[in-house]
């Protein structure tokens, strides 16, 4: 290989490739000196013939001519991930026609997919653009742990010469091909030379596996498209690695690419950016939630991006999704989504390019682009929301915002939930005086269907005025045990942003939550359901938002949820399909029915005003309250109310009962976003059905994305089917259509068990449709 590229260097450098010339070349791209060497020995005719070769190839009946230094230029991403592809995947070959013995291909760790040239451009233009002082800064520290052969930082250097950065640059790459490292060296070396010139780039490449090794590297800017891999193509270490790093709390689809994310912002400065594409499963599904929870806790999101066609990568089907993450505290997000057409990701990219909320409806484009200000009611992206009709009624007939009514603050940010957050088993395993350091925690994985089902136990040593422990030495006295455990932690808990001196606290313990105690908590991604009541004083938000009554509200809704009917009705309101409705028309989707619950998205919602209207909706608001009660808080109480009588009642607050039928489909919102595009149709056409052409593209589309490993869309699409709603054929083209595959779908018996009590109530018969099933 670098013999091979020593050539490739002297061609594009235009010195021939023969004799002391080469070892000038050999200098210039830092390739080893036995390089040339084996160019030496090469019988000179044979070498001949090579280079003609590839100096004028022929193609077809025309002659035409190589110019390396324009390929290496505009297209080393696409040529040396392609050359990298078929060096290490295909089957053995020799760079100068030798053929040797016959070996068997090792297989890669995990599946590789080379970067397309256009999402690394733009994901790099956005990275930097998200520093916001790119050009104050002296230095700049750009890294990939994946690098492979260099595909993103040759497109960062690229973007730094369009930004007209004049300081220096190091360019970090690690990856565990050899081969991959040889070429990346290359043809960075090539694009140095050519700018910003001699001197201004430092290039630290070294082969390394980046889970493995923990070094010591605080970058500016990480650009990165980690290996995908699914659970069952990990390896067994692999699988520790997942388990230990992301802890085994996201069920599902578990992807590889999380863990290298996580450990990447290990590696991440202050005031740092990081761009990165996943797996848009690892983005969308509500098995990522406790993941991308964990994402939240220590970088703000500055852009999201779903594309939609799975032919975006060479030598793979997949769906693909991409972040950039900043440390900063952001104020504009950037939600964008391509379609499947073959022109949608293209088109879209150079719509971010130019910086504008865009729309792309015509027949060659869709996609959608929007940009949300944190003092802006622009709406976040949502493939079937509205363009707010529902919150204008709502506001134009006199109803206040949630900012009017409440303050809405994030939980805790630990830094490191391993080291500060701890099971029960744990916890009563320390002594009683250790544990007096601790405190219930409400956590986004402990709320399900309005009710806390789980606390979690947070390290917290502090009181409403002071630290309950001061120093280091004094942990160690009060705390023997639990400072042991907090000791494995100590390297990277040091490279906490402020904590340098107090490695052992928490990052951040949001006093103004202790001040002024939170009413509900929610999710940090959360649908209907996704609210919870804060009943016990003492506990903590560690993941989610709290919501805490403001101004002449606070007195009327408080924490005394068994006395005060306004607060138990405003649990009910919060956890309904209707207020979801209107927040889906504000806060963009983040896939699996889930919707970012920021503050900076929730502010402009509208919300019922209970207390200036107690005395006219009394009845409503004791009914409400029984019903939130009896529903989210377990109480001995029940509720003559169902949940869709609770939903007429909390349209009827809002102003939105009387709507017409042209308006019911935004109401359901969320069930309709939830859904996977190719569903719609068997849902639009109802027990109608629809025709045999249109559920043989179905089973067309199961097929590839299971041979994609694409389940959880799967999952996703079976768990949110409205069977009372399709048609019989509808149901048993999903059915059998995912029969083959069943056993890596985690709710395929649970989707078949309701098919067949749909049937049974349809007076179907069951057991004839069922049978094989």
């Amino acid at each position: 290989m670098s013999a091979y590229l020593a050539i490739l260097g002297a061609l594009s450098k235009g010195i021939e490739p023969y004799g002391a010339n080469l070892r000038d070349v050999a200098q210039i791209f830092s390739l080893p000196r036995g390089a040339t060497d084996i160019v030496a020995e090469l019988p000179q005719p044979a070498l001949s013939n090579i280079i003609n070769s590839f100096s004028f190839p022929s193609m077809g009946n025309k002659n035409i001519s190589t110019l390396p230094a324009l390929a290496l230029r505009h297209a080393s991403g696409s040529i040396f991930q392609e050359a990298h592809h078929h060096l290490v995947g295909g089957p053995p070959i020799d760079m100068f026609d030798y053929v040797g013995p016959a070996r068997a291909a090792k297989p890669p760790r995990s599946v590789v997919h080379f970067t397309p040239p256009s999402l690394a451009r733009a994901l790099c233009e956005q990275a930097l653009i998200a520093l916001g002082d790119l050009q104050q800064r002296k230095q700049l520290i750009v890294a990939d742990f994946a690098c492979g052969s260099g595909a993103f930082l040759i497109e960062a250097l690229r973007a730094l010469e369009r930004m007209n950065y004049r300081g220096r640059i190091i360019l970090i790459g690690r990856d565990i091909s050899h081969t991959a490292v040889d070429m990346a060296r290359f043809v960075i070396r090539i694009a140095a030379e050519e700018w910003p010139g001699k001197g201004r780039v430092h290039l630290d490449l070294e082969v390394s596996d980046s889970l493995r090794r923990n070094e010591n590297i605080t970058a500016d800017v990480i650009v990165m498209n980690p290996p995908f891999a699914q659970w069952q193509n990990m390896s067994e270490v692999e699988r520790e690695m997942f388990t230990t790093e992301v802890r085994g709390e996201s069920i599902g689809r578990p992807d590889l690419s999380m863990v290298f994310v996580l450990r990447a912002l290990n590696h991440l400065g202050k005031n740092g950016a990081m761009a990165v594409l996943l797996p848009a499963s690892v983005i969308e599904a509500r098995s990522g939630a406790h993941w991308r929870n964990r994402i939240s806790e220590r970088s703000s999101i500055y852009l999201t991006a779903i594309f939609d066609n799975q032919r975006l990568f060479s030598h793979a089907l997949v769906r693909v999704g991409a972040l950039v993450l900043t440390r900063r505290d952001s104020r504009e997000r950037t939600d964008l989504r391509a379609g499947n057409g073959p022109e949608d990701a293209g088109d879209a990219l150079r719509a971010l390019r130019r910086g504008r909320d865009d729309v792309g409806g015509s027949p060659r484009s869709t996609f959608t682009i929007r940009r949300t200000r944190q003092d802006s009611a622009a709406a976040g992206w949502s493939r079937s929301a509205s363009s707010g009709e529902l919150s204008k009624r709502a506001i134009s007939s006199g109803l206040p915002t949630v900012s009017s009514m409440f303050s809405i603050q994030q939980g805790i940010r630990t830094g490191e939930n391993a080291a500060f957050v701890i099971t029960d088993k744990h916890l009563f395993a320390l002594p009683s005086s250790e544990r007096l350091y601790f405190r219930l925690a409400i956590t986004s994985r402990g709320i399900s269907e309005g009710r806390i089902t789980k606390y979690s136990n947070v390290f917290y040593p502090y009181n409403m005025s002071s630290r309950l422990i001061s120093s280091e030495e004094e942990l160690k006295d009060k705390m023997p045990n639990y400072y042991n455990h907090l000791l494995k932690f100590k390297s990277k808990l040091l490279n906490r942003r402020g904590r340098n001196k107090n490695w052992w606290e928490l990052s951040e313990r949001r006093r103004e939550l202790e001040r002024d105690q939170p009413v509900f908590v929610s999710k940090y991604w959360a649908g209907p359901g996704g609210f919870v009541a804060k009943t016990d004083v003492n506990s903590v938000v560690l993941q989610g938002f709290g919501w805490t009554a403001i101004g002449e509200y606070k007195e009327k809704i408080g924490s005394n949820f068994a006395d005060q009917d306004i607060s138990a009705a405003y649990l009910a309101i919060l956890n309904s399909r209707t207020f979801f409705s209107l927040v889906a028309e504000h806060a963009p989707p983040t896939g699996g029915g889930q919707l970012d619950m920021s503050r900076r998205y929730l502010e402009r919602v509208p919300i019922v005003d209970l207390v200036h209207s107690y005395e006219k909706k009394l009845p409503v608001i004791a009914e409400l309250a029984l019903f939130a009660r009896s529903r989210y808080m377990q109480y001995a109480q029940s509720s003559r109310l169902t949940t869709e009588d609770a939903e007429a009642c909390i349209r009827d607050l809002f102003g939105l009962r009387d709507q017409d039928k042209s308006h019911l489909s935004t109401s359901n919102i969320l069930e309709n976003e939830t859904v996977p595009y190719w569903l719609m149709p068997f849902i639009d056409r109802g027990l109608e059905g629809t025709d045999r052409e249109y559920r043989v593209q179905v089973l067309i589309r199961l097929q590839e994305l299971a041979i994609a490993g694409t389940y959880s869309e799967i999952d996703v699409a079976l768990e949110r089917a409205p069977l009372p709603q399709l048609a019989e054929t509808s149901l048993m083209t999903l059915l059998r259509g995912t029969y083959r595959f069943r056993s890596r779908l985690s709710g395929w018996n649970n989707f078949r068990d309701r098919i067949a009590e749909e049937f049974e109530r349809r007076g179907a018969p069951v057991e004839k449709l069922m049978i094989g099933l």
